[in-house]
């Protein structure tokens, strides 16, 4: 029972960090602008499987996005059924600064943590990650 106490409570914590990081974007919309400036000249459907969203629910929120002028969309030259997405400058300067706002609150939550426990927080957060990918 306790694993699970913990489980929601970081959960909430992070979604709390992530909605006041985001500003006026939902955080769904956060995520996306993310995953496409980490991946490299990914497809809808690539970003649509990052973000573990159904690709009809995920063309709204890019869209949306769109419309913002935060996203661009051209058709893949080799298959136009095929859209590739891009973050335009705009965007690219949104998924920034949400990005510093969050490693700003990280860096809030953690400051007053030595060294040692902030080595320790992050390799087990990073061994937890990569168990959940592979399971």
């Amino acid at each position: 029972m306790l694993e699970l106490n913990i489980f929601h409570d970081v959960l909430k914590s992070m979604q709390r960090i992530h909605r006041v990081s985001s500003g006026e974007l939902s955080v769904v919309q956060s995520a996306i602008l993310f995953e496409i400036s980490r991946l490299h000249h990914p497809s809808m459907q690539e970003v649509a499987f990052a973000v573990d969203m159904d690709i009809t629910t995920f063309s709204r929120q890019m869209g949306t996005l769109e419309k913002k002028g935060l996203v661009k969309k051209v058709p893949y030259e080799n298959d136009r059924r095929i859209s590739i997405v891009s973050l335009t400058e705009e965007g690219q300067k949104k998924s920034d600064q949400i990005n510093q706002n969050i490693l700003r609150q990280l860096e809030q939550m953690m400051g007053s943590m030595n060294e040692f426990e902030r080595e320790i927080i992050s390799r087990s957060l990073l061994a937890f990650e990569e168990k959940i990918r592979r399971d």
